[in-house]
């Protein structure tokens, strides 16, 4: 199972170290107001000035491979301060109207083999900063870094690290004494879509690429395609079958980030899917609804299934929404655009998006 702990950068940190090379990485260890890349974006820096990640929009990363040299030197953590400036070609800063903290530090092997640990817990990061510095974008103060990995099973109550437990999200707080981190080293999401063919196909070869673990179910041998299938996972057998092997895995995806879609029209198939969410849920083995729910069809398709649930009295409530028709309006028709547009979909459901245009587009911008 991959892991949200930048398995790529971990990959390309470790090839580099086995060459013999000297690697600094680069976290986004604290925002204030937006931001192009989210908390706990990385990047690398090496002695020949390469870089792989990023930790905004191709504003900084130079300036942040100029500071990992200096941190190359004297092996000494840096904290760089980078907010708004007028000029990007004549300032160092950022287009957008929010701050950023970056966290330049020396990556040995011992870091990357624990951080290669996936489901270790929570990971903190503090930053106490040991020299003053100003408010300028591209200031650079020294930092002492201290981590602390919280196994899962440890009993806390609130604050960030029960915050990054619960929403499956980085948390992290600036004090007048530097800046605390917490990531939760969780699996990656995962998306489950019920239904082989070519759509599915798709939709898993996209989906890989946004970082999710894909998984394709069906009963059916023969609808899934000979050779290598795109996902990372197929399961022949029905929607509870392919949940349960969803959610039996030694580390189980958390709820909110499990996606899932349901490319079947067949009602045999469709009802089987919401019975067997209904029923992990009732039982807690499922312990709240997944982030995204999508069945493909048109509207009269969420009709025809709320009758059916009627008759049978189902209760589909704690699945609302079922997102029919699935994906969003762009007007594809082949697998590839209609893929594309489920695949939007899901992403602005994962950033609280409508998934409408930036603006409202002028005339010029039609063609």
């Amino acid at each position: 199972m991959k892991c949200t702990y930048a398995a790529d950068i971990l990959q390309q940190a470790a090839e580099w170290l086995d060459q013999g090379r000297p690697v600094e990485l680069a976290t986004i260890v604290h925002i204030n107001g937006s931001s192009s890349r989210p908390l706990g974006a990385r990047m690398l820096c090496t002695d020949r000035e390469e870089f792989s990640g990023t930790v905004s929009g191709g504003c900084v990363e130079t300036d942040v491979c100029r500071v990992a040299a200096l941190v190359r030197e004297d092996r000494t953590a840096r904290l760089i301060h980078y907010g708004p400036v007028g000029d990007t070609i004549l300032e160092t800063g950022l287009n957008c109207e929010g701050e950023i903290e970056v966290l330049v530090e020396p990556v040995d092997r011992e870091w990357l083999a624990r951080a290669r640990e996936p489901f270790v817990g929570v990971v903190t990061v503090q930053c106490r900063v040991l020299s003053e510095g100003d408010a300028r974008s591209g200031s650079v103060v020294t930092a002492d870094v201290k981590r602390t990995w919280y196994p899962r099973e440890m009993p806390y109550g609130g604050g960030l690290v029960r915050d990054a437990w619960d929403t499956g999200e980085s948390r992290s707080t600036a004090t007048a004494s530097g800046i605390l981190l917490a990531e939760p080293v969780l699996p990656a999401p995962t998306l489950v879509i019920f239904g082989a063919g070519p759509l599915a196909d798709d939709l898993a070869r996209i989906g890989k690429i946004l970082g999710f673990t894909t998984v394709i179910g069906d009963p059916r041998e023969t609808r899934f395609p000979p050779g290598r299938s795109p996902a990372d996972r197929t399961i022949v057998g029905w929607p509870d079958e392919t949940l349960d092997a969803v959610l039996n895995e030694e580390i189980p995806p958390v709820p909110a980030r499990i996606y899932i879609v349901s490319l079947e029209h067949e009602p045999r198939f469709e009802d089987a899917l919401w019975e067997a969410l209904l029923e992990r849920m009732d039982r807690d083995v499922l312990p709240a609804r997944p982030a995204y729910i999508g069945a493909i069809g048109k509207a009269q398709r969420a009709i025809e299934r709320d009758e059916r649930a009627r008759e049978a009295r189902r209760d589909l409530s704690p699945l609302t929404p079922i997102r029919t028709p699935i994906g969003l309006d762009i007007g594809g028709k082949s697998t590839g655009e209609i893929a594309l547009s489920i695949a939007a979909q899901i992403v602005a459901t994962l950033h609280n998006r409508g998934g409408g245009h930036h603006g409202t587009p002028r005339p010029s911008d039609r063609f």
